[in-house]
C-alpha cells in the first residue's frame, strides 16, 4: 500500500492504493486517466436514487420516534 497525491481541477488530494501485480518500481503511468466530458445518466440516476433511500429512511425514523397529540 502507498500513498501519492493526485491534482483534479486546481484541487490536490491523497489517493491510496496498492497493486499486486505492479513491479516493485512504482509507475506512474499506472495512474493516469481522463475524466468523462459529462456525468453518465446510469450514475446521476443512482446517485439520486441512493440520495432519496437515505433521505425516505430519516423521514420514516424521524416519524417513529415523534409522538402524536
Amino acid at each position: 500500500m502507498h500513498i501519492h497525491f493526485q491534482h483534479h481541477d486546481n484541487y490536490r488530494f491523497p489517493h491510496f492504493h496498492a497493486h499486486t501485480d505492479e513491479p516493485a518500481k512504482h509507475e506512474e503511468e499506472l495512474h493516469k486517466y481522463v475524466h468523462p466530458e459529462r456525468i453518465p445518466l446510469k450514475t446521476l440516476f443512482i446517485g439520486m436514487t441512493y440520495g432519496l433511500v437515505g433521505s425516505s429512511v430519516f423521514v420514516v425514523l424521524v416519524a417513529a420516534t415523534s409522538q402524536t397529540p
